[in-house]
């Protein structure tokens, strides 16, 4: 019959430690990642991290007197993959003639890649916009599935735009 053991009482050392049979424990710290499922470089998890980010939307084209009401985004990232979130409402000091909007402060560097991401995104105005990447922590929004249709200023003001989506960071 065996009895459980607080982990502070095992010997200490440099050495590994292999247990056979469930194991329970809360409040782990490891350094170097952990390996899932085998021992090779693919199957170490050496990267978790939640937090917040602040979404902002930025112009190519205008758009220097954005406001908002809100703005508010939340990510997890396991490994390269990022999860975002966000909500930004209240927009206002944007026009017709503000364009090509994009999404910035993305919380990691996006890889140097065209990441196309079909994203539906809630906007009051639009149901759907399509998101790209090409690198650095901005996103492209474009107004529709037509590569050259770029959201404008129009296509946001006084609306709520929320959405998610995930993309691979350097």
């Amino acid at each position: 019959m065996s009895r459980a053991r607080d982990l502070a009482d095992l010997p200490q050392g440099d050495g590994d430690l292999t247990v056979d049979g469930a194991v329970t424990a809360e409040d782990i710290t490891l350094s170097g990642g952990i390996y899932l499922g085998g021992t090779g470089s693919a199957n170490k998890l050496d990267d978790y991290e939640e937090g917040t980010w602040t979404p902002a939307f930025i112009f190519d084209v205008g758009g220097s007197g954005t406001t908002y009401t809100t703005q508010s985004g939340r990510y997890v990232k396991v490994g390269n993959l990022v999860y975002v979130s966000f909500l930004i409402e209240g927009i206002g000091g944007v026009s017709v003639s503000d364009y090509y909007l994009r999404i910035s402060g993305l919380p990691f560097n996006v890889i140097v890649d065209n990441q196309k991401i079909r994203v539906k995104i809630h906007n009051t105005g639009n149901t759907d916009f399509w998101l790209t990447t090409t690198g650095g922590t901005t996103g492209v929004f474009y107004a529709s599935s037509n590569l050259n249709d770029f959201a404008r200023g129009d296509d946001v003001a006084g609306r709520t735009i929320s959405g998610s989506f995930t993309y691979e960071a350097q």
